[in-house]
């Protein structure tokens, strides 16, 4: 996005804050492993252990280095003068994004407890919609969802929901809540297409084919749609 938490404590709101940000460095892990398995279906077997090994560095290098235990969330670390690599003072909404490709470990609870954020008037949550970044560590910022970052944090929520199961704040009608909030009558991202087809009713291409995955039974809400 073109304003940030991070750009924002630079000189250059717009173009600021460079680093290492949970967002893309969860879609270079998703390419590696895209790539991996293109080379496996064209049985190049170098190219495909080339790039799962890049997969699992890249992973484990979000969960070791921007993943913070005490404050429970994803964060950005700037890549300039930050000689420790010290996390972002912020969250931000990107942080939701590595559900979406699967890098949070399954085996591990602590991760779940990130989503408690989304939910949570002084972090995310406002009266209609979510914010970009936490409230209550970076009030000065009245940024509402842009339509893009929360149809990735719907990707998201729906990926917890099909991959990781429910919380005991992440279900079905939390999920209902956030899809609503982010949708407008007035402006509808292809984005919102995605979270439709994809997360609400469970149409997920497969390798093969494309194959009706409901993320749990989110596909029964359609009915109360």
């Amino acid at each position: 996005m073109e304003h940030s938490a991070s750009s924002e404590q630079t000189d250059d709101p717009y173009h600021g804050g460079l680093g290492y940000r949970p967002s893309f460095n969860s879609e270079m892990y998703a390419n590696a492993i895209t790539i991996s398995k293109i080379a496996r279906i064209n049985n190049d077997t170098r190219t495909a252990e080339e790039f799962e090994g890049r997969a699992a560095a890249i992973r484990q290098g979000i969960l070791d280095h921007l993943w913070d235990d005490e404050r429970t969330f994803f964060y950005h670390v700037f890549r300039e003068d930050n000689p420790n690599y010290e996390l972002l003072d912020t969250r931000e909404e990107i942080g939701f994004y590595p559900w979406r490709f699967g890098v949070p470990d399954p085996q591990e609870p602590k991760y779940a407890l990130a989503w408690e954020h989304l939910f949570d008037p002084q972090g995310f949550n406002s009266t209609y919609v979510q914010q970009l970044v936490n409230k209550d560590l970076y009030g000065l910022m009245e940024i509402k969802r842009h339509s893009v970052a929360g149809g990735m944090v719907i990707n998201s929520l729906a990926a917890q929901l099909r991959d990781y199961g429910t919380t005991n704040i992440v279900n079905v009608n939390t999920f209902l809540e956030v899809l609503h909030n982010n949708h407008s009558e007035h402006y509808a991202h292809s984005t919102y297409v995605d979270n439709v087809l994809g997360d609400l009713i469970g149409i997920v291409p497969q390798p093969d084919n494309i194959r009706y995955q409901p993320a749990d039974t989110i596909h029964l809400a359609l009915f109360h749609c």
